[in-house]
């Protein structure tokens, strides 16, 4: 029973990576950790499982690192592009202007929950990040706005509030260490429309 259980939890996530069941077991017949323990691996290498919010994973891919979705300032276009494609949750938009990539990533398993993410780039790389997220329901919005706000908080202290709404931290790109500010704000003043702005650009 034990055993079917663990291959129940290999395959629920076979479509969220590339990686299949049978790379699973074949991994696990040559190593000397469980099953369990490969398929926890696994998980964690698409940086999306370290909180048990999927809207909020699969928007900021928390393990990854980085100051978002694992990307640094001056990183190349190509570069992002290429982290951003290895996703089986994200697509690319593709009438984009050299000087910006745009995607949209899945966020949890309802189609209209979704996130589009504008890279900006100048002659020097990566400079500013845009997020704009999508939610059915104000409830799905909020709980992954009060998430990023907190551990944002935890990392940086708390926000300054700005007259807009937004709230503001400045943060470190310890790569690069180049210092930037993060501006989110919570969309619930529209009528049938939640989900957040994110913004990440240098100071």
């Amino acid at each position: 029973m034990k055993k079917f259980l663990i291959l129940i939890a290999a395959a629920s996530f076979m479509f969220a990576c590339d990686t299949t069941v049978g790379d699973l077991l074949d991994k696990a017949k040559n190593s000397d950790a469980g099953t369990e323990e490969i398929v926890s691996e696994e998980v964690s290498n698409t940086g999306r499982s370290s909180t048990n919010n999927p809207l909020y994973n699969d928007l900021m891919l928390p393990t990854t690192g980085g100051i978002f979705r694992g990307a640094h300032f001056d990183m190349s276009r190509e570069a992002i592009y290429d982290m951003e494609t290895s996703r089986s949750t994200v697509s690319v938009y593709q009438d984009e202007i050299p000087e910006e990539l745009i995607v949209t990533t899945d966020m949890g398993k309802e189609i209209l929950d979704f996130g589009d993410i504008t890279y900006r780039f100048d002659e020097q790389g990566l400079y500013s990040i845009k997020v704009e997220t999508y939610n059915v329901s104000l409830e799905g919005a909020t709980s992954v706005y009060d998430m990023i706000i907190e551990a944002y908080t935890k990392a940086y202290g708390n926000p300054t509030m700005a007259d807009d709404g937004y709230a503001e931290f400045t943060a470190l790109d310890e790569k690069t260490d180049y210092e930037y500010s993060i501006a989110v704000k919570n969309i619930d003043d529209v009528e049938d429309s939640y989900g957040l702005y994110l913004y990440f650009d240098l100071l």
